[in-house]
């Protein structure tokens, strides 16, 4: 597969943190090892969810800092963008979480559950990040959430359908279908069919491949499991019932080392699966 040309963007996940080991190799200087230093602040800008620390998006603290750097690397460095992973809200949240800020948006905002005001904090994290990275001529901003819109609202507080089908909270979203056909939780056809209804056009669709399952047993499918392990044209099929939905922006393979550098018990089958591939994307 000939590569013609490569862009790079820089890839962070603006919430997710630290764990209590690693806070230790942190310099005092640092902003984040100050909020968690100081009791005040660290209820306010810190959320912890048993395993690591989360930035509360509901502090303007933290939407300043997470804006910081993705301003410093538009304008520093030379990159197509700025892309951010599905690390939202963590899972796990509780009331007490987020308990602060969420008492003082209701003096504002008066009965707002506390899901509404969540989702609301996360809508202006997005908001934010797309109009700074926007300022930058020809940069883009793109999101990879997960691919169940109710997964997204539910467990990570992500109205991706607001952001899908509304201009102005991301340029390209790629859902991550890492799925096969027989998946039995989340089947292939079924997800992409899911995005397909809801788009509008209003920003570009993009679909997230699994690239990495080639070969290996996939123990969340089910009865599906064997699916990547006994085909050698998943990712083939795939691309085709992609190219034939009407809201079809291209696709990303997770990941690069695994197309191009797969592990050696994979490595004959993933040749025989790309050679698949490249059919389907020139068609």
């Amino acid at each position: 597969m000939e590569l013609q040309s490569i862009s790079v963007e820089a890839w962070i996940n603006p919430l997710r943190s630290f764990t209590e080991e690693e806070i230790s190799t942190l310099d005092e200087n640092y902003l984040i090892y100050q909020w968690y230093s100081d009791e005040e602040l660290s209820a306010r800008n810190l959320m912890y969810n048993g395993e690591r620390y989360y930035l509360n998006p509901g502090s303007q603290d933290v939407i300043d800092l997470v804006n910081n750097v993705a301003k410093e690397l538009c304008e520093n460095y030379q990159i197509a963008g700025i892309h951010i992973d599905d690390y939202f809200y963590p899972s796990g949240m509780t009331e007490k979480m987020d308990q602060i800020t969420y008492e003082e948006f209701l003096e504002t905002h008066p009965g707002y559950s506390l899901k509404s005001y969540r989702i609301s904090c996360t809508d202006n994290l997005v908001r934010t990040l797309y109009k700074t990275v926007n300022q930058q001529e020809g940069l883009t901003f793109s999101v990879s959430p997960h691919s169940s819109f109710e997964v997204n609202a539910e467990t990570y507080y992500a109205d991706v359908g607001k952001w899908l089908t509304t201009a102005g909270y991301c340029d390209l979203i790629i859902p991550q279908v890492y799925f096969g056909f027989d998946n039995e939780t989340y089947p292939f056809t079924e997800v992409i069919d899911s995005w397909e209804k809801t788009a509008n056009g209003a920003t570009d669709l993009a679909f997230g491949l699994a690239a990495y399952k080639v070969g290996s047993a996939d123990e969340y499918a089910g009865s599906g499991k064997n699916e990547w392990v006994a085909n050698v044209d998943v990712l083939q099929r795939q691309v085709e019932y992609i190219k034939s939905q009407k809201y079809n922006d291209g696709v990303v393979f997770f990941r690069y080392s695994y197309m191009f550098n797969p592990p050696a018990k994979i490595r004959r089958q993933m040749r025989i699966e790309l050679a698949n591939l490249k059919n389907a994307l020139q068609e």
